[in-house]
């Protein structure tokens, strides 16, 4: 997997992949966003999200900054539980831009993130304000760096 670039494209159809209930991604070295734009509502069960040893890794999910006006209401990603994030050395943002309108993550119960030392903030503002169900945050990160500014 060491050669892996992306798992998959932009294009993928909105109900092909919403079963899935938990992705884990390990030591895919070359690979630099998981989920492209575009990708965001094909995956509206997922629970729980683990990402571990990929060095190039930057962005979790890249959103297009106008992708809320083309989007009916808050969608995806609204049953994710369980994210868990490990020496992703390069890692800059779990969310490029601010997911308001596009994502929330009212039933993220679980937050770790490890040995992520480029990330500069674990939550946009907008989301840190939706996370009421959050009992467990294990984080490397500083303090002043667990939210952005909002």
């Amino acid at each position: 997997m060491n050669s892996l670039t992306t798992i998959w494209h932009s294009q993928v159809a909105a109900d092909s992949l919403s079963e899935l209930i938990e992705i884990t991604v390990e030591g895919c070295d070359k690979l630099v966003t998981l989920f492209p734009p575009g990708t965001v509502r094909s995956f509206q069960n997922l629970e729980v999200l683990k990402i571990r040893r990929c060095s190039a890794l930057k962005v979790v999910y890249e959103i297009e900054e106008n992708a809320g006006s083309d989007l009916p209401g808050l969608v995806a990603i609204t049953k994710l539980k369980e994210l868990s994030l490990a020496d992703l050395a390069n890692l800059q943002h779990i969310w490029r831009t601010d997911p308001k309108g596009i994502l929330s993550f009212q039933n993220l119960s679980s937050a770790s993130v490890m040995g992520c030392s480029s990330l500069r903030y674990l939550f946009h503002a907008s989301v840190a304000q939706a996370l009421v169900q959050l009992v467990e945050l294990k984080s490397q990160a500083n303090p002043h760096r667990v939210t952005s500014k909002g």
